[in-house]
Order: C-alpha cells, then sequence, then structure tokens
C-alpha cells in the first residue's frame, strides 16, 4: 500500500505584493537575499497526497532546475521542479518521506529562498478511481476504512460518500476548497485544534482533478461543552491597548482553564467573527493567518466564523474581500455534528469597501445579509436533517434581531429582508438556537417558541480600552468581557454567559444610585463629549433618577428568569428600565477622554435590555437581591448600602 504525506503549512506564505502574514522576510533575518527567486508565493495550507504524486506551489519566477528542499535539523530532502509556468511549479512526492517539521526552500544554484515551515505526518492511502465529469475526488476515513454517509461540498456543490468513503465533485473550485460536515463521533485529525481539518484547499485549474483526504478519528461527544466567543479584535497593538497580552492572560487562560474542567476531549469552542482587526492588517502586519499561530495552541478544537473585520481592506467586493480569509482559516459557511446536535456556521456580512485598492483602505462599508449561493447550500445542509427535533445551533456575527430599545421588542437587525429569509430557511425545526456577535453586548432574545437567539457580548469589551484604562474589561452595556457556554447532553442544552476572570456565578452586579449619581454628576462634561450623536442626556446620565433607587443588570437575563428583592424581608417590586451601565461609563467613558479619546456611538455606555430599578425605602438599607436562571439556577446578593461605586466593585 502506498503511503499518503499531509503537509501542514504552519506559517502561511505572503505573497509579494502582500507581505502579510507567515514567512516575512524581516521575521527571518538568518536568511537574507537581495531579490527573491520566486514572488507570489502560495502552496496549499493542507494536502493529503500519495508518494508519487505531483504537488503544486504556486509562483511567478520558478525556474526548470530549481530544487524543492525539505530541511529539518536531521534530514534533508531535494526534489527538481517537475513543471514550470509562469504560475506555478510542480514537483513529485518522493518515495521514504520521513514524518516531521520542515524548512521550506526554493534552491537555485547558491541562492536559496526560505518559504515557509512545514508539518508532515504519513496517513494512509487510498486508490479512488477517477469518474468521468468530476475534477475533484477524495476518501474520508478512519483507522484505514472509509466512512459513508458523510456529506461533502464545495460550498457550491454538495455530494455523500459511498460505502467506501468516496467521494466526487463536479467542482468549478470557485471557492478554493472542500469541506466536510464532520459527522457525529468523529473529529478530524488535525495538526491543531485552532484549524480542524475539515477541508481541505483545492488550487488547481478547473481542468485537473484533484484528490483530497479527510481522515477522521472517532470520539465521544453526545455529552459536550461549546465555548462561543466573539470579536476578539486582535491587531498586535500591546504597545497601545495591550490586546494581545490581555488576550493570552485574559480569555485564553480562563476558557481553557474551563475546558480543562470540563475535559478537553468534550470541550470545543466556536468564536463568532471579528477574529482580527481589519484595518490593521497592513499597519500592523496582523491578518487572520497570524490570529491562527495565536490561538495555536489551544487546548480544544476551535471552529471559526467570519465577521466584517475579518475582509481584506484593500480589496472591494464581497468574494474578493473573503478570500484572504478563506485561503487560511477555511470556508466562510460550513456545518458540523457533535453528539445529536447539528452546527452550521454562515457569513452574513457583504463585503463592499467603497474606495478600497491596493496600498489603500477603503471605506470598509458592508451589508448585513446572506449570499444566495450560501442560502442554496444552507438549504440543501438542513434538507438533510431529516428528524426535525434534532437541535439546531446556528452561528453567525451579526445578529438577526435585537432587543436593546425601550420596549424591548425583538426587532430585525439584518439589511433588507435578510432576517426573514434566514428565519424562513428554519420552518418545521423545533430547537434552535441562533449565536451571534458583532455588537459588544448582551441580548437573548425568544424569536419563537422554537427559536432563541443569543447576541453574546465580546472577549474584547471595547476594542481592549477598558482593560487597557482601568484594569477592568467591561463591554458597553456593563457585561463583563467573557464568552458563553453551552453545555449539552443528548438533547438537552443548557447556557450560561461566562465572564472572564469572573466566577461561573457572578450573572449580575447592583448599583447603589445615590453614589453613583454623586460620582458621575463631577464628570457631565466629560461625558458630553461624544461623536457621532449627541448622547442623549448631554453628559447627565441619571440627573433625573429619583433617590434611593437601586439598579440591577442581569446580563444574561431572558424573560424565564425570575427577579425577588426584599428589604428587611419586605418584597419590592422591580420594574426593567432601558438605561446604561454605569461600571462602564466609569471604567471606559471617563479614562477615555481623559486620555484624549473620543466617546462614539460604537464604543460608549449604551442603554441595555437587561436593566432592573428597584426603589428602596431609604439611603441607608440592606437589600437581598436573588434571580434565578431559566434553568432554577438561583444567584443572590445582600446589597449593604450605601454600595461603594468602584472600578473593582463586585
Amino acid at each position: 500500500m502506498k503511503r499518503i504525506f499531509r503537509i501542514t503549512i504552519l506559517s502561511l506564505i505572503a505573497a509579494a505584493a502582500m507581505s502579510l502574514a507567515g514567512c516575512r522576510e524581516e521575521s527571518n533575518p538568518e536568511y537574507s537575499y537581495s531579490d527573491k527567486l520566486v514572488t507570489r508565493v502560495y502552496i496549499n495550507t493542507e494536502l493529503s497526497v500519495n508518494e508519487g504524486q505531483s504537488l503544486i506551489i504556486q509562483g511567478r519566477g520558478f525556474l526548470a532546475g530549481d530544487l524543492i528542499v525539505f530541511r529539518s535539523a536531521s534530514d534533508e530532502v531535494s526534489i527538481t521542479v517537475d513543471k514550470v509556468t509562469d504560475t506555478y511549479a510542480t514537483f513529485i512526492v518522493p518515495d521514504g518521506m520521513k514524518r516531521g517539521e520542515y524548512d521550506l526552500y526554493v534552491v537555485r544554484g547558491d541562492l536559496e529562498q526560505k518559504i515557509c515551515k512545514v508539518s508532515i505526518w504519513i496517513t494512509a492511502s487510498f486508490d479512488i478511481p477517477d469518474r468521468t465529469g468530476c475534477n475533484i475526488k477524495g476518501v474520508v476515513y478512519c483507522e484505514d476504512t472509509g466512512v459513508s454517509g458523510v456529506v461533502v461540498s464545495d460550498g457550491y456543490q454538495t455530494t455523500v460518500t459511498d460505502s467506501n468513503g468516496y467521494f466526487w465533485l463536479a467542482s468549478q473550485k470557485q471557492n478554493g476548497y472542500v469541506f466536510i460536515t464532520i459527522p457525529s463521533g468523529y473529529m478530524p485529525v488535525s495538526e491543531s485544534n485552532a484549524s480542524p481539518s475539515f477541508w481541505v484547499p483545492v488550487t488547481s485549474e478547473t481542468e485537473v482533478t484533484e484528490q483530497c483526504v479527510f481522515e477522521l478519528q472517532r470520539v465521544e461527544n453526545d455529552t459536550h461543552y461549546v465555548i462561543f466567543a466573539t470579536d476578539l479584535h486582535l491587531a498586535n497593538r500591546d504597545s497601545s491597548n495591550a490586546d494581545m497580552s490581555q488576550f493570552r492572560n485574559g480569555f485564553m487562560v480562563d476558557s481553557q482553564a474551563l475546558a480543562a474542567q470540563y475535559g478537553v476531549d468534550r470541550t470545543y469552542a466556536v468564536v463568532l467573527g471579528d477574529l482580527t482587526w481589519d484595518h490593521y492588517w497592513y499597519v500592523q502586519h496582523y491578518t487572520p493567518a497570524d490570529y491562527l499561530e495565536t490561538v495555536a495552541d489551544y487546548c480544544v478544537p476551535m471552529f471559526n466564523v467570519m465577521g466584517n473585520h475579518d475582509n481584506d481592506p484593500y480589496v472591494q467586493g464581497d468574494f474578493a474581500g473573503e478570500a484572504f480569509y478563506k485561503s487560511c482559516v477555511g470556508p466562510s459557511y460550513y456545518s458540523f455534528d457533535i453528539g445529536q446536535v447539528h452546527y452550521i456556521v454562515l457569513d452574513n456580512v457583504a463585503w463592499i469597501n467603497t474606495g478600497g485598492a491596493q496600498g489603500v483602505i477603503g471605506s470598509r462599508n458592508y451589508r448585513r445579509q446572506f449570499s444566495d449561493a450560501q442560502l442554496e447550500w444552507l438549504r440543501n445542509d438542513l434538507s438533510r436533517v431529516t428528524d426535525k427535533d434534532t437541535p439546531i445551533v446556528l452561528c453567525t456575527h451579526c445578529p438577526l434581531y435585537s432587543n436593546h430599545n425601550s420596549s424591548f421588542e425583538n426587532t430585525p437587525s439584518l439589511s433588507d429582508d435578510a432576517t426573514a429569509e434566514l428565519i424562513g430557511c428554519l420552518t418545521g425545526f423545533t430547537n434552535v438556537h441562533i449565536m451571534t456577535g458583532h455588537t459588544h453586548y448582551n441580548g437573548n432574545m425568544v424569536i419563537s417558541d422554537n427559536i432563541f437567539e443569543h447576541n453574546t457580548a465580546a472577549v474584547c469589551e471595547c476594542w481592549w480600552w477598558g482593560g487597557k484604562y482601568s484594569g477592568r474589561s467591561v463591554c458597553k452595556d456593563g457585561t463583563p468581557s467573557g464568552y458563553g457556554v453551552f453545555e449539552v447532553t443528548g438533547r438537552d442544552i443548557k447556557w450560561y454567559y461566562k465572564g472572564i476572570g469572573c466566577e461561573r456565578d457572578e450573572q449580575f452586579r447592583t448599583y447603589d444610585m445615590n453614589v453613583v449619581k454623586s460620582y458621575l454628576s463631577n464628570y457631565v462634561e466629560t461625558l458630553n463629549k461624544q461623536t457621532n450623536s449627541p448622547r442623549d442626556t448631554a453628559g447627565d446620565d441619571y440627573g433625573s433618577l429619583g433617590s434611593n433607587i437601586v439598579y440591577i443588570n442581569i446580563w444574561n437575563y431572558d424573560p424565564s428568569w425570575t427577579i425577588e428583592v426584599t428589604e428587611n424581608g419586605t418584597p419590592l417590586p422591580w420594574t426593567r428600565v432601558f438605561d446604561r451601565d454605569p461600571l462602564h461609563t466609569l471604567c471606559y467613558d471617563i479614562p477615555r477622554v481623559q486620555n484624549g479619546g473620543e466617546l462614539t456611538t460604537d464604543n460608549a455606555s449604551n442603554r441595555n435590555s437587561h436593566m432592573f430599578a428597584v426603589q428602596a425605602s431609604g439611603p441607608a438599607t440592606t437589600l437581598t437581591v436573588k434571580v434565578t436562571d431559566r434553568f432554577g439556577k438561583t444567584y443572590t446578593e445582600t446589597m449593604t448600602r450605601p454600595k461603594a461605586f468602584t472600578t473593582q466593585m463586585k
């Protein structure tokens, strides 16, 4: 039996015109040359090939006689290019190549150019016959045996593996990849959890037949746990807002500790978009490829969703804008099964980017909607879920609805009729959860008896500035920076919000508004310095509020929660109010202006949908606040008043 070598590029190869990520000249000072031998270089991020199979390296400038060299501390393999064109070269994988880590070079005489690092490992091989009219063929297998019934797609065409685990597609190769719907009870064999190997790049011309191999391993995941994080906005700006250090010391530590408690073999992560910050791709040289390096050692499989800030700011149009993301992170829409739950990832950002051009960052504008091709793929995907009681967890970046309004109604928030169009695709399913981000605040919405949207607050709070200014990371609705958590047993799903650095039971915060009003009255002028639209209170947020009011912010609230407040044993009525969270004002708004920044509608404290007010009888009474979530778990605080208002308050 022949052997297959899977080659994973650990550092994405940067084209000379972009010099974005991975192997930059400045990051490899030990190799210097006046002119690059080849430019615009790209090799598939993950390839499964037979010994003797031809591999393609895209690039301009290859010459006949060039060597492709794999070099490690203990081994070196030199391969003469087999074929050279204006845009690529091919080489034949030799027999006996060893598994290991290699540096990949192009060598021409006495000159050499380092391309990137690669990881090579050996797996089983299958002789898959060609099929007339199909230019992609492949296999999905586990333990040397093909897995039948696995859905395979290029994002346009979809097929299912046969009894041998084989599949064929007639593809236009528009997206540049093929992916599988990971079946329940399996996970891909992957080099890195940050990039689960459920997709394989395809880059040859449409007339060339390419072979794709997916290796699975068996797992027990009927009971499992999912971490839903969103809006990381990583940009390598430690010198200004300390984003990288806050991320590593905050989310990476906190979420991995939680995964260890649950068991890393049963825990997964979904990042709901804005992995990066498009404005800084070229300024700070930090792109989605660098993001993968940042999270490369994450302890559980991480599935990514594309956000608006993950589009290329130098290009116009949706397909062009998402091309770089798709080349390294992978498909912008796909699905996978964990246990008895069907998970779907969609991209609802239609990139426009007026004025964008090579070397010019455009306006980065977009529409919040789904492409026609994506919706067609979605309908096909859902049609294969024949049991309509199967839980569906649909993950996308921009929320479908918002309830942050004075009536707390669920109002559609996508462009045009995109919300209704998406909801229509879910007709007939009895248990749907929609997971979204983008807003940097929490909002739980019961859309119907069978659809629930969780709009999750941001890991980065307000682009990392609150943590930088005050040491307290608070989103603009007062939610602590953090992530959502699903606990799944069979078809039963329970959830909660986990603040980074917070205990599991920290689910609300109380404010003695007498103290808050007195403190913030000194900063009215400061808080009125808001751009885009004026602060509707002219900076005096709580000036009209009466005496002895207590606010309770319950960030993961939904209508099934209950609230009980007593004062010396006497029940007090509560009212849901549409108002701001004062801790965010203290931790972000005030120091933002004091440090020379501006308050914009994107980041200043906003009125939220999960604030509640209670009228106490006096300024120094003690209240007992008891909050119970929809699953019957109770959270309690004995609030001794006056209660201090500080950046470190609970």
